[in-house]
């Protein structure tokens, strides 16, 4: 007689529930956000290949405010260009309503062509995007990395 587990939740339902249970054991949680959804994933996938990461990923800046209000994160980080508000913007905002997380602006833009448009605090990180993905993948790791160590 072949034995059966019968559970009551969809299949889907069970899968995020075994990722739930895999989050629990992350020891840093990262903020990412990013419009560009597709950047957002490969971000996303490669950070949590190293244990002890979990990232929450949100493609705006409203989103990425209720995610901080939801949770708690080691890190934040931030595309620039986006469409609602800026990656600076964001940090200002941050900032304001009392967040001390180390932020990180995440940019195709080098920090130098940023601070044309504004005032760029020193307490704020930014990193340019590479055209290797990969490669830009493992600078933000290593950023990561001594941010939180």
């Amino acid at each position: 007689m072949k034995s059966s587990i019968h559970s009551p939740l969809p299949q889907s339902q069970i899968i995020q529930c075994s990722n739930y249970e895999k989050n629990q054991k992350s020891k840093y949680r990262v903020l990412l956000v990013d419009d560009d959804e597709d950047l957002l994933y490969v971000n996303q996938v490669f950070i949590e290949r190293y244990e002890g990461f979990q990232v929450d990923t949100v493609s705006s800046v409203k989103m990425a405010l209720e995610k901080l209000k939801q949770y708690s994160h080691n890190v934040i980080i931030s595309d620039y260009d986006m469409p609602e508000l800026n990656g600076i913007d964001f940090y200002k905002i941050v900032r304001s309503e009392g967040h001390i997380t180390p932020f990180i602006i995440y940019s195709s833009k080098s920090r130098k062509e940023i601070s044309l448009c504004h005032q760029i605090p020193d307490s704020l990180i930014c990193l340019q995007k590479q055209t290797n993905v990969s490669q830009g993948c493992k600078e933000l790791v290593t950023l990561i990395r001594q941010i939180i160590s």
